[in-house]
């Protein structure tokens, strides 16, 4: 049988895991990214239509069901999520909407948590397995 795994070697195990994960996605992309105030990396490839959809539902009234974009494909109107603009996310920051500078963006601090959520939940699934630090470590940042 396993024995518990001592409390400061998990520790150290989800702050390896942790600190792997951030240095991975510096690696990818950077400062530019997770800085709520520039959205400039946003306007190139596939990621215009997650930003237009966060500011068409932040710059919309508000509406039942939350997260209502009317003015996005107008007449019809559409939602943040049928656009990819994370809808719990979008609906939360609208709440601080109108202290919130005019070019703000959360998908890269959005993403950033995503990347270290996945590496703990390897981490997490490996202790099913084995009690040993490093293997549920190694296993967290393969994930």
């Amino acid at each position: 049988m396993n024995e518990p795994v001592a409390p400061r070697r998990d520790f150290a195990a989800f702050a390896v895991v942790v600190a792997f994960c951030v240095a991975w996605f510096m690696s990818l992309g950077g400062y530019n990214v997770i800085n709520p105030l520039n959205i400039s990396w946003m306007l190139a490839g596939d990621w215009h239509g997650h930003l237009f959809g966060w500011l068409f539902t932040r710059n919309g009234p508000w509406t039942l069901p939350l997260g209502l974009a009317p003015d996005l494909m107008y007449p019809f109107g559409t939602s943040a999520a049928f656009t990819d603009a994370i809808p719990i996310a979008s609906v939360a920051t609208k709440v601080f909407s109108n202290s919130l500078p005019l070019e703000f963006q959360f998908f890269g601090p959005w993403l950033l948590t995503c990347v270290i959520a996945q590496g703990v939940v390897g981490l997490q699934l490996m202790r099913c397995w084995t009690k040993d630090a490093a293997v549920t470590a190694m296993a967290g940042m393969l994930c």
